[in-house]
């Protein structure tokens, strides 16, 4: 069955998401706030409601296992690579998710000080979250599997204060799904099959369930997702699936290369390359990195790296 993407039919998707009046626990609401308040005696507080953390690096190539580093014991549960929505180059902002307030707390306090690669990390709160969910999710990427925990963290932050953070979470989230569709009508995707998987995973984005937002569709990890920029946009993109026929490569073979942007001026393309392992990601970012393309001197140096 095949589905028309028009931003009108997205934002009516989201709409009826969305148009339920937010509602926590009063449990819940006094277990965040508690621990949002809670002090100790070393005055080294952090006063958020959201189990999130903002470190902001000159370098844009750092990973989990870094910032894991400075507090092994209570390490985040993920780390994300800011990305502007346009071209996914690096904010070079990274935002640690912790499983609760009382590990971010403990983190926060046990990493003053430290350093990665000789600078000092700095880590600041995030209360308005929603505001910054527009750096974590990419064009072309509603099937990413911590979409739903972010939706979740960046919801229950909004609706601790009062009524007017729950209205801007929402405009927040049909502001962030009518961008995405607009990539859809930008940019040229040549196979008709590949149009009606975006569609298919547009239509079908989330449902509300227990709370929480859970996705529908088979979903896929950052870790296995490469975002390769500088490859000409003349060039077949099976090529480039031919070039690495040794990978493993995500299962869907339409869904397997998804064209994020198009530089105008020098025609080169910008794309996310997905494969069912981190393994092989890896292995690709190996392979492509400050590379000629296929290794030949006359096209251009890529640039790839993990997203």
């Amino acid at each position: 069955m095949q589905h028309a993407i028009t931003a009108k039919g997205a934002t009516n998707v989201l709409r009826n998401i969305l148009k339920f009046e937010p509602k926590v626990s009063n449990s819940l609401t006094k277990t965040l706030l508690a621990t949002s308040l809670r002090r100790d005696n070393s005055n080294t507080l952090v006063k958020t409601h959201v189990p999130v953390l903002r470190c902001h690096m000159s370098y844009t190539s750092l990973s989990h296992a870094d910032f894991s580093e400075l507090a092994p014991e209570y390490a985040p549960t993920k780390v994300i690579n800011g990305r502007y929505v346009s071209n996914l180059l690096h904010t070079n902002d990274y935002f640690l998710i912790f499983k609760s307030i009382d590990e971010l707390q403990q983190y926060f306090k046990y990493s003053q000080g430290t350093k990665i690669n000789e600078l000092d990390v700095r880590l600041k709160e995030i209360n308005d979250f929603a505001h910054y969910m527009r750096f974590l999710y990419p064009n072309f990427m509603p099937d990413l599997d911590d979409l739903g925990d972010l939706l979740t963290i960046a919801r229950r932050s909004a609706i601790i204060d009062n009524k007017v953070k729950a209205k801007d979470f929402r405009t927040s989230l049909r502001l962030l799904l009518e961008k995405r569709t607009e990539a859809y009508s930008r940019y040229d995707l040549s196979a008709a099959t590949q149009l009606s998987e975006y569609s298919l995973l547009l239509s079908d984005f989330i449902t509300k369930k227990y709370g929480s937002f859970t996705l529908r569709f088979p979903q896929i990890s950052r870790s296995n997702c490469v975002v390769l920029h500088n490859f000409p946009a003349r060039i077949r993109l099976e090529k480039l699936t031919e070039f690495l026929w040794d990978l493993n490569w995500y299962d869907k073979s339409t869904l397997r290369i998804r064209k994020i942007f198009v530089n105008r001026s020098t025609n080169l393309a910008t794309l996310i390359l997905c494969f069912n392992t981190s393994e092989d990601a890896n292995h690709c970012v190996r392979r492509l990195h400050n590379q000629n393309l296929f290794y030949n001197k006359k096209l251009p140096v890529l640039s790839a790296e993990i997203l």
